[in-house]
């Protein structure tokens, strides 16, 4: 991505083209995995306010051509797939369950 100014950033790409091969570590507890949750949040917050969101990223996965084109683009991406696993998790807890929508109002 670059900043503003259309310099390249001297910390190298935040979209990496390995992501086939990048892996999450499995925590050891709901405590680790949320405070591994919480740093990847303030990594990625750190990241994106370097960057407008206009600008265009230095990289773009080889399994989404066209579709990343600025950094806006790449923030709405992870958006949507938080959302889609987030609904994968609520499909899991629902059959284990039973209970569905909002509960009771």
């Amino acid at each position: 991505m670059t900043r503003g100014g259309g310099s390249p950033p001297p910390h190298g790409p935040i979209v990496s083209r390995d992501a086939a091969t990048t892996r999450a570590t499995a925590p050891s507890s709901m405590h680790g995995a949320i405070l591994g949750y919480r740093a990847e949040i303030a990594r990625s917050d750190a990241l994106i306010a370097r960057y407008a969101l206009d600008d265009p990223p230095l990289v773009t996965p080889d399994e989404l051509p066209g579709e990343i084109t600025t950094v806006r683009d790449v923030v709405l991406h992870v958006i949507e797939e938080v959302a889609r696993h987030v609904g994968h998790l609520d499909i899991a807890r629902e059959l284990l369950d039973g209970a569905t929508g909002l509960g009771p109002r």
